[in-house]
């Protein structure tokens, strides 16, 4: 993982072999992000994305194993019992072009990912919803 600071935040780079989502919370851990905006752009393999079923309040997982093209990733950085907590959702693609979108649960990046984090002054908070049982954005 390499990094640059920049105006607003970082740009970090994620190399092959690289697990998205703890690297991102590694990250914010040693960088002392307490809220921020995730975008970025790359390749991953070994995907697994799911979607919220409200019914059953659990999240449904879906594997993607090959390479795919990381198309677009959004999220933020909160903090959640005090330590940062990274929630991002991919829209991925394969050969096909046929676009794949949900919450990333976790993806190994297969060539590059590049990703710019916007770090924002104040300090963002989740914690539980009672609707739903998932830790939200507390204002």
């Amino acid at each position: 993982m390499n990094f640059q600071p920049t105006l607003y935040g970082f740009i970090l780079i994620l190399e092959r072999g690289q697990e998205v989502m703890s690297s991102l919370t590694r990250f914010a851990e040693e960088q002392n992000i307490r809220s921020g905006s995730i975008t970025g752009i790359g390749a991953v393999e070994k995907t697994t994305m799911a979607y919220f079923d409200l019914t059953q309040k659990k999240y449904l997982p879906q594997e993607f194993p090959i390479s795919m093209e990381l198309v677009s990733l959004s999220g933020n950085m909160a903090l959640l019992n005090g330590k940062p907590f990274v929630h991002c959702h991919a829209v991925i693609s394969g050969p096909d072009l046929v676009a794949h979108a949900g919450h990333l649960m976790k993806a190994t990046i297969s060539i590059t990912g590049e990703i710019y984090i916007t770090v924002m002054k104040n300090e963002i908070v989740r914690g539980p919803d009672e609707f739903s049982t998932l830790n939200l954005i507390k204002l």
